[in-house]
């Protein structure tokens, strides 16, 4: 998804998880390391899962968003992402 809508942003990046630390302005949450994000992906994917057979359309979408934000795995479009997880 990254990818598709990105490539013509920042085509080096596009759909490629970061290999740099980067913060999120105005806030004080530490996202992970770059390191972390590919386990931490395969985890949240995993999830998604589990909760898409349990949980109201609404809060799955909720928590769907919440969890790729917290993960934030790309330099930047994080939060495009996340809102088109939402839809």
């Amino acid at each position: 998804m990254h990818k598709l809508f990105y490539r013509l942003i920042d085509d080096k990046n596009a759909g490629r998880y970061r290999k740099q630390k980067v913060f999120i302005s105005g806030s004080r949450y530490r996202v992970p390391d770059p390191e972390q994000i590919s386990a931490l992906m395969s985890e949240y994917i995993n999830q998604l899962v589990e909760l898409r057979k349990s949980r109201h359309p609404v809060e799955f979408a909720a928590l769907a968003h919440k969890g790729f934000v917290f993960i934030h795995p790309f330099v930047d479009g994080n939060g495009r992402v996340a809102r088109l997880l939402r839809g």
